[in-house]
């Protein structure tokens, strides 16, 4: 830095070695001159400064990084001769320390690197250091959904079906999946499964369906579908309509407002095998309740056949509340333990027109009736 310097010893090789260099601190700089003489006379001069105890930072590289399973891995190369190739891996902010250096060869794969981990390199000869390189073990990368997907529809719900994965740091172990509904802020189920129904919903109704899917480091993807709701059944042409309106009801659907029309005769086709469950059963819905109006248009609903013993409220339906039901005609058999009705069990402030009742009612324990047993 004085542009002070010493007398060469050598005049007529073209190389040299200073020998005698003092290393200060983590490096120290010292500037070589070599002039060109002719006929004693100095006709050029070059200088080259030369670094005692730290090479240059890009002697050693980090290339192809890759994810694979929730662990990366990085090869580490250098084109530097004479020298030791070494590496350390440090997790967060922690730094390298002298005494945790690996050595290793230009080329070689360091592996089973995880999120947040750093890797240093260098050259070492015992001495002299070069300038760490460094590799950032991050991921960056969103988890991938392949498919989102309604795989059932009902009046009242939609089930989901999420396919998702994540190259790097795999999909969550918790809190994988967030499932929102609509325009809502507020995800309807926070799971690791990636099935969900979203239920209460209203029939014949389009509604906006999306998920999140994290990885384990919070990464996220989103997507999102649309799908509307089944209509519930009115006309009832066929005895799988009427086993699809008895089972709309049964799964909480009251009809309330909405009426039902028989459009054909209905054999039900009943025996010991194929019984008949009845409409608004509390035993499969404690408050299953058919309360909409039931126009039977004339026509008949045959061949019922019921025999549970154990079981009270059998009846084409078993409970009705604020219900009408009208111009139908119903035969078959019904037996139960108590509380039993050919055309309903027991009807809770409903109307009944002009029906007919052609069933053959029997009660184990007491009270059979025939279009209806309990009328309050």
């Amino acid at each position: 830095g004085d542009d002070t310097y010493s007398t060469p010893t050598t005049k007529s090789e073209n190389t040299h070695e200073f020998i005698g260099l003092v290393k200060e601190g983590t490096n120290t700089i010292y500037t070589a001159k070599v002039e060109l003489l002719q006929n004693g006379v100095v006709v050029s001069t070059k200088y080259k400064e030369i670094i005692i105890g730290q090479l240059d930072k890009g002697v050693v590289r980090f290339e192809e990084g890759k994810w694979e399973n929730g662990k990366a891995s990085v090869k580490i190369v250098t084109d530097e001769k004479g020298y030791t190739l070494q590496y350390q891996i440090v997790t967060g902010d922690a730094g390298t320390n002298d005494s945790n250096w690996i050595d290793t060869t230009s080329g070689s794969k360091i592996e089973n690197l995880q999120h947040g981990q750093t890797v240093y390199g260098r050259l070492w000869n015992g001495i002299d250091e070069s300038e760490p390189a460094e590799f950032w073990v991050k991921d960056t990368v969103d988890p991938i959904i392949d498919n989102f997907t309604v795989t059932e529809t009902k009046w009242n719900k939609i089930t989901v079906q999420v396919e998702a994965r994540d190259l790097e740091t795999n999909l969550a172990e918790t809190d994988t999946y967030k499932y929102y509904l609509n325009d809502e802020t507020t995800p309807k189920k926070v799971s690791t499964e990636p099935t969900y129904t979203f239920e209460n919903l209203t029939d014949a109704t389009n509604y906006k369906l999306r998920v999140e899917v994290y990885d384990n480091v919070g990464n996220v993807s989103e997507k999102t579908i649309s799908s509307d709701t089944r209509a519930v059944i009115t006309k009832i042409y066929t005895k799988e309509d009427m086993e699809e309106f008895r089972n709309t009801v049964n799964e909480g659907c009251t009809y309330q407002g909405k009426t039902v029309e028989l459009m054909n005769d209905i054999d039900l086709k009943g025996n010991e095998e194929n019984q008949w469950v009845p409409i608004g059963d509390p035993y499969i819905l404690l408050t299953a309740s058919f309360n909409g109006t039931f126009e039977g248009n004339g026509y008949a609903i045959t061949n019922i056949y019921i025999s549970q013993e154990d079981k009270d409220f059998r009846g084409l339906f078993s409970i009705i509340n604020g219900a009408i039901l009208k111009n139908v005609v119903v035969n078959g058999e019904v037996l139960g333990n108590y509380l039993n009705g050919g055309l309903v069990a027991q009807g809770l402030n409903s109307e009944i027109y002009r029906c007919v009742n052609l069933v053959s009612v029997t009660s184990i324990d007491y009270n059979a009736g025939g279009i209806v047993r309990i009328f309050a």
